[in-house]
């Protein structure tokens, strides 16, 4: 069965997205310092790696993850893809009878090039196109040759062609603040006022004419019609016109014109006038067309205005469920070239148009173009299609010391909702005896904090197990019982199978395992590979992303950890058993010889058991570890460890963008924008 996804359900994934920005935690992330491979194994920095939506997409864009900056609302806006109006081109015209995608997309119709239904002038003022010249002669339109300049919210310059043919709509003006933070070469902002800032932005929305109709396309001209003259092609001037006198509402046309001289010949036909300037002024229906004594005279339905020419055409009516609609047809030949519109009307929401009657010929077809609801002007968002989002971030230099300011990136994306590191949790069961949890409750972890209120503000996101996906702001939280309570009810209680953990919030996050030390190193050059542990047995290996050395730090990213057998655990590392053998893990500081146990080394081991060093790997001398960390042939102490800012592999990755590497420096500001399509 035939079927639509409609735009507006673009507009709504959209906002449903804005609304998350602002509601949740979205960051832009920057990775990936290390070079790109080609197929043939060798670096090849020229062609960034394909990306695709697989399943390795959010573990390859954790693994070398460098920073992220959150995504504030006020640096999102929707956007258009900018469109200059130039000379010559040829412009669709909007219907609302065509499909909204077709009408944003450069076509080729019977191999001529038409460019989208709006145009961006060069001071920054869009128009949306509501009429392009379309007639029988030029069924898709002609050319533009003259760039529209008109700012107009009521009256005729709305709905009255330029000399070229083409109806402009002023739709606004971009403003110079949403110029300098977004448009860009290919992209052009655009935003629907919600309220008046001032500028005549908001004047076009609150003069917009709902179900006004601007347009009236002639499909087929008909033929055979009765009109005088049989061709009005003034163009601006009204020397066509026949000459005429005025009594009341009883026209005489001035003898010698060639006017029909049989009775009753143009009755039901439409009088209309014109200045010298080809402006039409008055309009009326004639009741009664006689010829005595060969004075030519007719009754129209208002009262002309004297001194001007007059024209008789085809009358053009309407059916709908609209009001004040009002047009006269202007023909060659004795056919419908075009139909003029006087007035918009109000409130249409369906229109068909009948044209006078041809005597002997064919009639003459036309389709009212409707204006979208609320009006042309009223919605630029809906109207122009703006289901494109740009975002941005901007990073200056190292943020105030929190990311690393050298080395190069090559990966760029967006992330929804990565939690805190540290704070992946699992949640313990629900009481049955006093006291009891409420549907507002959860009962955090016995190894989360102790504090009271310690939680209070924070968002809670339950990771998985029963329950997952809850995202609530904590009201309160009782340290001694571990008891949470959020602001808004669980709708699924979650238990002791639900892990959960805390919403990163801060603006800015290092991503990169900082080692600490004293003792100072050699110069040690990025994309090294540093590890802890004996060569062969490594407990953890890392990639030097940037070397501080006045402030002894080193970041390193690439983080990995290899199964290790007992007599090369380091002390103070976390492990997580793999295999028992014949090792006593409980001697060394296990709870008991169980696979699956986590626990911290407190000596070598010995034995056939094996375990894997849990994240981040490394160790430190805080740690009342042995955290001898070895690069090329040297070594050296980390006295600590400063962790990463959010928790590996949580939160959505939206968005991966590959590319080729861009070089960081302290001082400069790089300034990142990312369209997003719905």
């Amino acid at each position: 069965m035939p079927t639509v996804l409609s735009s507006s359900l673009r507009h709504t994934n959209l906002n449903n997205f804005r609304n998350t920005i602002e509601d949740e935690s979205v960051y832009f992330f920057v990775s990936k310092p290390t070079s790109w491979t080609g197929t043939d194994g060798n670096v090849n920095d020229l062609v960034p790696k394909s990306v695709f939506d697989t399943f390795t997409l959010e573990p390859e864009a954790h693994e070398e993850m460098l920073y992220l900056k959150r995504v504030s609302v006020s640096n999102c806006v929707n956007v258009i893809r900018l469109y200059r109006w130039q000379e010559n081109r040829r412009y669709q015209a909007y219907s609302d009878k065509v499909d909204l995608s077709d009408l944003l997309t450069k076509r080729t119709i019977s191999t001529i090039e038409y460019y989208p239904f709006y145009v961006v002038t060069d001071d920054f003022r869009v128009y949306k196109c509501l009429d392009n010249g379309a007639s029988p002669a030029n069924v898709n339109g002609v050319a533009s040759t003259i760039e529209p300049t008109t700012v107009a919210f009521t009256g005729s310059d709305t709905y009255s062609p330029i000399s070229d043919g083409y109806l402009w709509k002023y739709m606004f003006t971009l403003r110079p603040i949403d110029a300098s933070e977004f448009l860009t070469t290919d992209w052009f902002p655009i935003r629907t006022l919600s309220e008046d800032d001032g500028t005549d932005n908001w004047d076009i929305i609150t003069n917009a004419v709902n179900g006004g109709v601007y347009n009236i396309k002639v499909i087929s001209p008909g033929s055979s019609y009765r009109s005088f003259p049989s061709t009005d092609e003034d163009a601006g001037n009204n020397t066509s016109g026949f000459n005429y006198t005025v009594s009341g509402f009883t026209v005489t046309i001035t003898a010698g014109q060639n006017q029909s001289s049989a009775s009753n010949y143009y009755n039901d036909y439409a009088f209309y006038t014109k200045s010298s300037s080809g402006l039409i002024s008055s309009v009326g229906t004639i009741t009664a067309y006689t010829v005595t004594s060969g004075v030519h005279t007719f009754t129209v339905s208002s009262a002309p205005t004297a001194g001007l020419k007059g024209y008789i055409s085809p009358r053009v009516s309407f059916t709908g469920n609209g009001s004040g609609l009002s047009a006269i047809s202007r023909t060659s030949n004795n056919a419908v070239r075009e139909i003029v519109i006087l007035a918009p009307g109000i409130n249409y929401t369906e229109c068909s148009v009948t044209i006078g009657n041809s005597v002997d010929g064919e009639e003459a077809l036309a389709e009212a173009i409707i204006s979208p609801f609320g009006g042309h002007g009223s919605d630029p968002v809906v109207e122009l299609g703006a289901f494109n989002l740009l975002t941005k971030a901007k990073f200056e230099g190292d943020e105030g010391g929190v990311i690393v300011s050298s080395n190069e990136y090559r990966k760029i994306g967006i992330i929804s909702n990565p939690l805190v590191y540290g704070s992946l949790k699992t949640a313990q069961a629900r009481p049955t005896v006093e006291p009891k949890l409420s549907t507002s409750q959860i009962k955090l972890s016995d190894s989360d904090s102790n504090s009271d209120d310690t939680h209070n503000g924070k968002k809670i996101y339950i990771y998985s197990g029963k329950g997952r996906g809850q995202l609530r702001i904590v009201s309160d939280y009782t340290g001694s019982s571990r008891f949470l309570t959020v602001t808004e009810p669980f709708d699924i209680l979650p238990d002791e199978t639900s892990k959960y953990g805390f919403l990163k919030t801060d603006t800015v996050v290092n991503q990169c395992l900082i080692l600490n030390y004293t003792s100072n190193p050699a110069a040690i050059p990025a994309d090294t590979t540093i590890y802890q542990g004996t060569v062969g047995s490594e407990t953890a290996t890392g990639t030097v992303v940037q070397h501080d050395t006045v402030n002894k730090k080193v970041y390193i990213t690439n983080l990995s950890n290899k199964v290790i057998t007992a007599g090369y655990f380091l002390i103070g590392s976390t492990y997580t058993i793999v295999t028992i053998g014949n090792t006593s893990f409980t001697s060394i500081g296990a709870a008991s010889n169980t696979v699956g146990v986590t626990f911290t080394a407190t000596g070598v081991g010995s034995g056939t058991g094996t375990a894997s060093a849990n994240y981040p790997y490394f160790t430190a001398l805080a740690n009342g570890g042995t955290p001898t960390v070895a690069v090329n042939s040297s070594s050296f102490t980390a006295t600590s460890l400063t962790n990463v800012g959010v928790e590996p592999n949580t939160g959505t990755v939206l968005y991966v963008e590959n590319r080729t590497p861009l070089s960081r420096f302290v001082e400069q500001i790089e300034d990142i924008r990312v369209i997003i399509q719905f």
